[in-house]
């Protein structure tokens, strides 16, 4: 197996393609929990309390 030049090159822009998009849809710091949850269900699905 041999990487040619172009895929090296096609490969690195992929890689800086996908920090890029990392740092402008940043991660939360914990997963939510049960109420957080069901919060987050009723707001996707339109319920109203």
């Amino acid at each position: 197996y041999e990487e040619t030049a172009e895929s090296i090159e096609k490969r690195e822009k992929v890689a800086l393609a996908r920090k890029m998009n990392a740092l402008t849809m940043p991660h939360p710091d914990r997963r939510p929990d049960k109420k957080e949850r069901r919060d987050l269900m009723r707001f996707k699905h339109g319920e109203s309390e």
